[in-house]
């Protein structure tokens, strides 16, 4: 009764991810969060159907289940992890030195499970025939869970700027994968090898609440836009300099202000007098200037703004040049009509006075009435 139990309980996850997946493949635009996510998915699939297949079959000898169980898991892991990054950071995309950092344990487990003799370690065999947990088992669990250690520290540390971390939500996530975690680890410590493994089941519920969280919230729709982008999309001109001086960064306005051809690095050993005369003489004085880069003339609003590390120390100053001439220009030429209408109107009220002072004089003598 209890395998029919356990081969519905299967079924109905399998069922049920699958739907999740058919859901997150039509629901929309292809994220990173959404991918990471189906990734998710498909490995609490493939999961399932590795228990599945355990409880079905009951070999005499489990390693091979086990063994092929870790690789599951560890892309489970693998995927958590990268579902994170997406989630702390909107503008975060997968790169190849991501993927080949994030597929080191999969690959390892997927080393352990077709190589006989590595697979020799996952499982040994007790005095009384039974199976017991071998090196292999446990240096794949101790990674497993300090890489979600560390998964878990980074959403923390960012939970600031996590929009599935909003409030009411994040009570509900801690429960999502608290419980898949503690099966597995009540299954790991007092169960054994060849017990059915009920840990992806618990993974289906995590999957559900991720779909309602992040897909229903939206956060899955959200497209990265990568800070560079912005940064040199920027209307304003921005200089960034180290603490010794040296111009480390600079967007697209500021290298056609200054007319660089490249952006400068450490190595070109460029300060912001060699790039921008005009910009260096006026970084340190807030405000609007008349510059001249380049034989143009312009006038630039000026602001400075302190980068430090989280320790408060230092690190450089961006400078940010605005070009306000036009605007400078024309309140200039508004200001100097004004002045004129004022003195204009100034000769006319002293013109009035000397009339009115003439009306009451005498024609003759030229002394008053």
């Amino acid at each position: 009764m209890t395998h029919i139990l356990l081969m519905v309980a299967y079924g109905a996850s399998a069922v049920t991810l699958a739907a999740l997946g058919v859901a997150l493949l039509r629901g929309g635009r292809f994220t990173p969060a959404r991918a990471t996510l189906l990734a998710l998915i498909a490995s609490t699939l493939l999961w399932v159907g590795e228990a599945a297949w355990r409880l079905l079959v009951q070999p005499v000898d489990p390693t091979l289940a086990v063994a092929w169980a870790m690789p599951a898991a560890a892309v489970t892991v693998a995927a958590v992890r990268m579902l994170v990054l997406a989630a702390s950071d909107a503008s975060w995309k997968v790169s190849p030195l991501t993927i080949v950092t994030f597929c080191v344990h999969p690959v390892a487990t997927v080393m352990v499970a077709t190589m006989p003799e590595l697979r020799a370690l996952v499982l040994v065999t007790d005095a009384d025939g039974t199976f017991s947990y071998g090196p292999a088992f446990w240096v794949h669990l101790i990674v497993s869970y300090m890489l979600l250690g560390g998964a878990a520290l980074h959403m923390y540390g960012a939970r600031a700027r996590i929009p599935v971390l909003a409030r009411h939500r994040s009570t509900t996530l801690i429960i999502a994968w608290a419980v898949p975690m503690t099966v597995n680890l009540l299954r790991t410590f007092l169960g054994h090898p060849a017990s059915a493994d009920v840990t992806p089941i618990a993974l289906t519920l995590t999957a559900g609440v991720l779909y309602l969280v992040v897909v229903r919230g939206g956060f899955a729709d959200l497209v990265p836009i990568a800070r560079e982008k912005v940064f040199d999309q920027l209307v304003d001109a921005v200089f960034v300099i180290n603490a010794r001086g040296a111009l480390v960064d600079t967007n697209a306005k500021a290298r056609s202000m200054a007319g660089l051809d490249v952006r400068p690095t450490l190595a070109l050993g460029m300060s912001l007098r060699d790039a921008c005369p005009a910009i260096a003489d006026v970084a340190d004085l807030p405000g609007e200037h008349d510059v001249v880069c380049h034989g143009e003339s312009m006038v630039l609003h000026i602001a400075t703004s302190n980068l430090t590390d989280q320790s408060g120390r230092q690190l450089g100053r961006a400078i940010h040049a605005r070009d306000v001439t036009q605007a400078t220009r024309q309140r200039r030429d508004m200001a100097r009509l004004h002045n004129e209408l004022a003195r204009g109107a100034e000769a006319n009220e002293q013109l009035r006075a000397e009339l009115a002072d003439q009306a009451l004089r005498d024609v003759g003598t030229g002394l008053h009435n």
